[in-house]
């Protein structure tokens, strides 16, 4: 089919999916499968993407790891790092000016809502996007509310925040947002990942 439709390009999301527990093709099954694609269709490159746990799929197979370009790692926003720190900032404080566009009364202080998504999912900006689609449900199924209301916030919160040690809802709670916290985040996420090797000496300390 690759060769009848001239594809160039065929591009993989999610492929940790082909090697997560439950599954019903084997980690090598999957790999060989992988392999037979590439060997058949040398004019497609191919593009692999997930979260590192989906390296089995090279790991299984030795040659298909001959295959394959070194991968690209694509970590969460390090809040230690001050260019990634404002990275993550930026784009949260467009996400807290469209929140505030639909709320009724006072919002949230700007650098806390920043944080609080910071802590959603510590640098992973897609658990911002959960959290943003839990407030537009939020929204739409709460008959009584024309507005966005503060315990919306603290809703999709609850409901996108990974597990932390922490139990804090910014958006229940008027306690300190730490850098400290904001890091133990970042690390516990990178450690989840089995990302250890990318964690800067200087930030290991106290390191989950």
């Amino acid at each position: 089919r690759f060769l009848s439709t001239g594809l160039r390009v065929a591009i993989f999301d999610e492929t940790q999916h082909m090697v997560e527990e439950g599954r019903k093709t084997a980690v090598r099954a999957a790999s060989d499968f992988i392999k037979g694609l590439i060997e058949e269709s040398p004019q497609v490159t191919f593009i692999f993407s997930g979260i590192p746990l989906a390296a089995r799929l090279r790991e299984e197979n030795p040659q298909l790891r001959a295959r394959f370009d070194k991968p690209i790692y694509f970590l969460p926003y390090g809040w230690h790092s001050a260019p990634e720190r404002e990275c993550f900032a930026a784009v949260a404080l467009a996400v807290y000016q469209t929140v505030c566009s639909v709320m009724d009364g006072e919002s949230v202080d700007a650098m806390r809502f920043i944080k609080a998504c910071y802590l959603l999912g510590g640098g992973c900006f897609g658990f911002v996007i959960n959290f943003v689609r839990s407030l537009a449900n939020a929204l739409e199924q709460d008959a009584q509310a024309s507005h966005l209301q503060p315990h919306h916030l603290a809703l999709a919160f609850e409901k996108n925040s990974r597990d932390t040690e922490y139990s804090l809802n910014p958006f229940e709670s008027a306690d300190e947002i730490s850098d400290e916290m904001l890091l133990q985040a970042w690390k516990l996420v990178m450690v989840e990942h089995g990302l250890q090797r990318f964690i800067p000496i200087g930030a290991l300390v106290g390191a989950a």
